[in-house]
Formats: structure tokens, sequence, C-alpha cells
């Protein structure tokens, strides 16, 4: 009995290997709807609200909680673009009255204000979410498309407006003259893109 017990526990796959043998587009939805949502999946999502409430109050609390800071980025970055559109660069270091720099600056602008609009309805939405909401999402297609969307707008439209603005200042200091300025905007570029890259890939779901 002791040595089938034993071959039954050995058998049995431990958090390691189940985490090895998630396929890497696995981690990487996984990881972005950890990122999004907050949770691992809507499903997820679904299992909390069907537990005790104080389970569900912390879930909501954090989900307000990182809506307010996104907002919070949000409106500085709404703020900061509006000042490099209607004021004239103070420096020659970079080329920021460039056609397509300033596109960028302008769109990063829209881009972020839709963000903090759209997470001013998501604080809304989630001041009066209720356990019967993720429920009716579980049933309905529109439903849960609705849902996802709101949840994940915020994040998804600031994270795209700090590319966009990223595109456009790795562009202005690029035809700038300035040499040590674009080594140390594309180092810089180059650093980030590996820090999200080990965030993925590190990242335990």
């Amino acid at each position: 009995m002791d040595e089938q017990q034993r071959l039954i526990m050995t058998n049995v796959p431990t958090h390691s290997n189940r985490r090895n043998a998630l396929s890497v587009m696995q981690r990487f939805y996984r990881c972005i709807f950890q990122v999004l949502l907050g949770t691992s999946s809507l499903e997820s999502l679904h299992q909390i609200s069907q537990q005790d409430g104080e389970a569900w109050n912390e879930l909501r609390g954090r989900l307000s909680k990182r809506t307010q800071n996104i907002n919070i980025i949000g409106t500085l970055l709404v703020a900061g673009l509006a000042t490099f559109l209607t004021t004239s660069p103070s420096t020659d270091l970079a080329k920021w009255d460039g056609a397509f720099t300033y596109f960028c600056i302008g769109a990063a602008y829209v881009i972020s204000t839709l963000a903090v609009a759209s997470g001013l309805c998501l604080l809304v939405f989630l001041d009066i979410m209720s356990p019967k909401s993720i429920e009716a999402a579980q049933n309905s297609t529109f439903k849960f498309l609705v849902l996802l969307m709101l949840l994940m707008l915020p994040l998804t439209l600031l994270f795209s407006a700090g590319l966009v603005a990223g595109l456009a200042f790795l562009l202005a200091v690029t035809l700038g003259d300035n040499v040590w300025m674009k080594v140390a905007a594309w180092a810089a570029a180059a650093a980030t893109c590996v820090v999200l890259l080990v965030l993925l890939f590190t990242l335990e779901i």
C-alpha cells in the first residue's frame, strides 16, 4: 500500500511541471489577462464572484484602485502632451516640429484622453458591479465582449498612448543632431523591451 501511494504521489504533476507544460502563447494570454483584467481569465473572475462577499469586495477594491491609478497617470500624460502640442520646443537636441512626430504626439494625446474617459466609466461600473453582472456575461456573448472591453480598455489605451508618445520621442531624438541623445534614447527603448519580455516570461500566474 505504501509503495502504491508513493507511485501515485510521484505521478502527480507539481506546480513547476504544470507551469513548464504551458505553451508560450498560453502564458502570454494568461499574462495579458492578469495585467489587463486583474485575473488570469474571465472564468476565474466568475469563480471569485461566487465566493464569499469578502473576496468579491477585495477584488472590486483592487480593480477600483488600479483604475484610479490609471486615471492619475493618464491625466498627467494628457497635461504633458498638451504642453508639447501648444508650446514651441525649447531645445534643438530633438526635432519636435517634424510632421510625423507632431502627429504621434497628437495621437497620444487623443488616446490618453480616451484612456481617462474609459477609466471614469469603469469606476462608475465597478461601483454597481455585482456577481450577477459576471454571470450575465458568462451567458451572453455580447455582454461578455462589453464587459471584457470595459475592464481592459483603460490600461490598453494608456499603454498605447505611452507607446505612441515613446515613438514620437524616439523619432524626434533620431532626427536631432545630438549623437549621445540618440544612443541614450535607443538604449532606454531596448531596456524597456527587455524588461517587458522578462515580465512576460517570469510572471507567476
